[in-house]
């Protein structure tokens, strides 16, 4: 594995105290203009340090910690390098990387290994750089240099050998997140518990359970309707009508249990229309199906519009009040479709096109860059990458369960529970 040399940084210690929660945890409060606690790194308001949430940070602080000392490191990044830690039974902390904004000094524990808390207890300081496509990763024995995508790939066996000890030869069980959300100020503990806590940047909202397309809300195998009805289901139910219960593998009556099993996934909803991955499409209501495509690849709804591109280049334009679908053309190449005004472009690296109901009138001086990490509807503007998907810098889940739009409201449905975005019309 190749190897190369690091030259660390300046140490600048900044005030901090330790207060004792019960007889087993400590936090750092953070002497500034709002006094709060340090969770791991992340500075959460005093208020919201009680009853489950105590239980969630004290359960987190009693495994072995390694603090992490990161330089120039995304999110992506972090995401990930906190996950493999936690697989191996090792906590993430990153109050090394504090900035007081009182005082613009970087908080730092004098000696950190010296600390014993409980079970729990620091095993020393592991460094993280990233520059320049490439990662830096160290403790005081050993030194890894390697691309991102090497690091993506090795960094469990990195981890491993770095900390070969303390490896747990169980999982860190039992284990529950916390969803900081800064600019509405809100605390939620969510039962992922793959890393400690996910700070949430922009003005997503977050909910601690699915909520379906119809507006139930599905948590622990129960699905909860709007007049209290209560359903109970294995898998996640997209769509709950009158007399059908809709997930991504069946459909089923909900007088006579009988189960019919889809031929094809439902992959995407845009308000009353639900699109399959066949290129078909029906509504909410699941009384007709049509065929628009191949296999989808983006695609666009305005009001009573429906645009499709699908993966062979082919563009379709579909009237949803008269269910009439025009082929206008083929955009080999192309990959997203962009709302400009009034008009609705279709791009590819090298031109655009604007999509008529009938035809495809070819620009020459606009394009775009073509982003393998997009998932689509590229509208909703999620990126998925090793640890799992994101809006922007916030870390969403590792798995997406399913996507919509409705009322203009984006809801991103993943393993952690439910992100909702309004989107700018």
């Amino acid at each position: 594995m190749e190897t190369g040399t690091y030259v660390g940084g300046v140490r600048i210690k900044g005030s901090f105290k330790i207060s004792w929660i019960g007889t087993c945890t400590w936090i750092i409060l953070i002497q500034s203009a709002l006094l709060g606690f340090n969770f791991l790194g992340t500075h959460v308001p005093d208020k919201f340090f009680e009853g489950r949430v105590a239980e969630v940070v004290e359960k987190w602080y009693s495994f072995p910690r390694v603090h992490l000392r990161l330089t120039n490191v995304s999110n992506q990044v972090q995401i990930l390098l906190s996950m493999k830690l936690v697989e191996l039974g090792i906590v993430p902390d990153y109050s090394t990387n504090i900035e007081d904004s009182a005082t613009n000094t970087i908080l730092e524990e004098e000696t950190p290994s010296n600390y014993d808390i409980s079970v729990g207890k620091t095993i020393g300081t592991l460094n993280v750089v990233e520059n320049d496509g490439q990662i830096a990763i160290y403790n005081d024995h050993s030194h890894y240099v390697l691309s991102k995508k090497l690091f993506e790939e090795n960094i469990s066996v990195i981890l491993e050998s770095l900390f070969s000890e303390y490896v747990q030869q169980q999982k860190l069980n039992g284990l529950e997140t916390l969803i900081y959300i800064p600019s509405s100020e809100s605390l939620h503990i969510t039962q992922y518990g793959k890393i400690p806590i996910i700070v949430v940047e922009g003005e997503l909202k977050f909910y601690e359970y699915l909520i379906t397309v119809d507006g139930s809300i599905y948590q622990n195998g129960i699905l909860r309707t709007s007049n209290n009805k209560e359903i109970q289901t294995d898998e996640f139910p997209i769509l709950l009508t009158t007399n059908t219960l809709m997930t991504k593998q069946y459909t089923m009556s909900l007088g006579n249990k009988k189960i019919n099993y889809s031929q094809s996934v439902p992959i995407f909803a845009w308000d009353n229309i639900i699109i399959y991955s066949d290129g078909t499409i029906t509504d909410t209501t699941l009384s007709w199906r049509l065929k628009v495509s191949n296999t989808p690849l983006d695609f666009l709804v305005i009001q009573d519009k429906l645009y499709v591109l699908d993966i062979t280049g082919s563009v379709y334009f579909v009237n949803l009040k008269t269910r009439r679908v025009n082929s206008i053309g083929n955009a080999e190449g192309a990959s997203r479709f962009y709302q400009d005004g009034n008009d609705v472009l279709l791009c590819s690296s090298d031109l655009c096109y604007y999509v008529k109901e009938k035809s495809l009138e070819r620009l020459d001086n606009r394009s775009i860059e073509n982003d393998v990490t997009t998932i689509y509807p590229s509208i909703i503007n999620v990126r998925k990458s090793a640890p799992g998907v994101f809006v922007d810098k916030t870390f969403l889940g590792t798995e997406i369960v399913f996507t919509y739009i409705s009322n203009n409201k984006l809801r991103i449905l993943t393993d952690v529970g439910t992100w909702e975005l309004t989107l700018r019309k």
